[in-house]
């Protein structure tokens, strides 16, 4: 098996991290605010980046106040992306970020709805829960938790296209 180097797995994944933030801050003409990142790199080269953090993201819920990457109409992003800088297969010859775990959960409050792009390899079985997702729906004012949501078999997306897809279809759509 082809080996990368530590240095250069650690080199690699705070490069992609320094990426990722400029991406975020570059989306500032429709943010209200942009909260601060959890981002890291382990001992094996695996990088992360939680936004705003890992116990935010996972406790999202339909009451949840503003966290993360926060829009002028109070909807907001909230996310964490594992990657690892690696040969996609044996056959490759040029290494590359490979998020190896995703998840994008945009919130807006103000209608009850929601959608969330995952991949999670590690979960469930492919009948009922595709390696690329799409979670999309609404729920009550009463809610406490999201209701169950069919996951829909969608392509692989990035960080990127997802706040396009925001900036498209609630920003430049709606105005």
């Amino acid at each position: 098996m082809r080996r990368i180097t530590r240095d250069k797995a650690f080199h690699e994944a705070k490069k992609f991290i320094r990426q990722q933030l400029r991406l975020i801050y570059s989306f500032g003409d429709i943010t209200l605010r942009i909260d601060s990142p959890t981002v890291g790199v382990l001992d094996d080269g695996t990088g992360y980046i939680y936004m705003p953090s890992k116990a935010s993201y996972e406790r999202i819920n339909p009451s949840s106040l503003p966290s993360g990457i926060v829009f002028e109409d109070g909807s907001f992003l909230v996310f964490k992306e594992i990657f690892r800088y690696q040969y996609a297969s044996e056959t490759e010859r040029t290494p590359e970020i490979r998020r190896i775990e995703y998840s994008y959960h945009y919130h807006r409050p103000q209608s009850n709805s929601f959608f969330r792009y995952d991949f999670h390899p590690d979960v469930g079985n492919m009948e009922t829960h595709p390696l690329f997702h799409l979670h999309a729906g609404g729920w009550p004012d009463t809610a406490d938790d999201f209701p169950p949501h069919v996951r829909f078999p969608v392509a692989e997306i990035s960080l990127r296209e997802v706040i396009d897809l925001i900036r498209i279809s609630f920003w430049e759509y709606m105005t």
